[in-house]
């Protein structure tokens, strides 16, 4: 009996171990497998996301001349009150706010953001929030002009040329940010 005993565990351990094995072999390959396409993927969408920061940064830049070009033309009128801040608006081509784009970054830290290194996620998550601050102060801004676009007296062009440099400092901010992202 004893014998048959040995003879059976003999048997079922040399049965098992190949097939144990193999078990562990498969999920070595596939956890291999799955990390190469999640390199893959995060490099795909870095190479994404480092190109839209890229344009916010191009379309910050050519944007904050404009505002200060918008500013000196109410500082010229800013005692003149003949000129209504509709009138500087159109005279100045209109109102532009730069295009922050993040259509990667929220694609990813909705799904693979664990893959993601901290510091990346970080600044990322700075440039969503100052996106925000800048939209939220852009429509501060236009909701401002709408209820003003007749004034011409001092005091509400002071106040314009104050949301003005808001939003200037807050485009800075955007691209210190992006320029600080090491990838």
């Amino acid at each position: 009996m004893k014998q048959r005993i040995k003879s059976y565990s003999l048997k079922f351990t040399k049965e098992i171990i190949p097939v144990i094995a193999g078990i562990l072999i498969a999920l070595f390959i596939n956890n291999w497998y799955n990390e190469s396409k999640d390199r893959a993927y995060i490099k795909q969408i870095f190479t994404t996301i480092k190109s839209e920061l890229n344009e916010s940064r191009q379309d910050l830049n050519l944007n904050l001349p404009r505002l200060d070009s918008f500013k000196d033309a109410i500082n010229i009128h800013l005692e003149n009150e003949e000129h209504r801040l509709l009138d500087l608006v159109v005279n100045n081509g209109g109102i532009y706010v730069a295009s922050i784009k993040l259509n990667a970054w929220n694609a990813v830290s909705t799904s693979k953001i664990d893959l993601i290194d901290y510091n990346i996620i970080n600044s990322l998550s700075n440039v969503v929030e100052q996106k925000e601050i800048l939209t939220f102060k852009s429509n501060y801004l236009m909701n401002f002009l709408y209820a003003n676009f007749h004034a011409t007296d001092k005091e509400t062009k002071e106040i314009l040329l104050v949301l003005i440099d808001d939003i200037i400092w807050t485009e800075k901010e955007i691209i210190r940010i992006i320029d600080e992202i090491d990838y």
